[in-house]
């Protein structure tokens, strides 16, 4: 388990704010969010990039996993609303997917672009897959983590260059005068363009 209950406060919707600032989206962008939970960040990150009308909108692709049935049924819910209304394009590949990420890492086969709410433990258990996952794609793919940071003390730093881009603060909804932190990575195999 990646998380240390069944359900977590959702990450903040001003998350995406900073987001978009640390990680533009670019062509062929793949975002993945695993333990997505409600699936806010992906929906509400596709929202964004579809109201500014950016010519690769239809090459980018964004995927949820979470391990909760309930949880992935609320996110398909939510996707379709945003389409019904709007506020999503329908172009943009968005796809929910009940599982445990540990056991799932076919599911990570083309992100470019993760996010991760997880809590110390679970960074643990998934930064080797992420840094595999780098290695196999041979190119940089960048994180956010919000809440913890990634534990790069282990890493040796031969195979794999993990570089912090910087950190952010979140204001939440239901604790006013609490920011919480968010950071954001480069996870690149030695060689491999930035």
């Amino acid at each position: 388990m990646l998380a240390p209950r069944k359900r977590l406060w959702s990450t903040p919707l001003s998350a995406i704010d900073h987001c978009l600032e640390w990680i533009p989206l670019k062509e062929n962008d793949f975002v993945l969010d695993i333990g997505c939970g409600d699936g806010r960040i992906l929906i509400e990150w596709a929202e964004r990039i579809s109201s500014q009308k950016v010519a690769f909108l239809t090459s980018l692709s964004f995927l949820g996993i979470d391990i909760d049935p309930d949880r992935i049924q609320e996110c398909q819910s939510a996707s379709k609303a945003a389409i019904a209304t709007g506020r999503l394009s329908p172009e943009i590949r968005m796809d929910f997917v009940c599982a445990n990420a540990l056991e799932s890492v076919e599911l990570f086969q083309n992100a470019t672009v993760i996010f991760l709410y997880l809590i110390p433990r679970g960074l643990k258990q998934i930064l080797p897959l992420l840094k595999k996952h780098a290695s196999r794609m041979r190119e940089t793919i960048r994180v956010a983590t919000y809440m913890s940071k990634l534990p790069l003390e282990d890493d040796d730093g031969k195979k794999m260059i993990i570089k912090l881009l910087g950190r952010a603060t979140c204001r939440v909804e239901h604790q006013r005068e609490a920011a919480w932190p968010l950071y954001f990575y480069e996870i690149r195999p030695h060689g491999a363009e930035k």
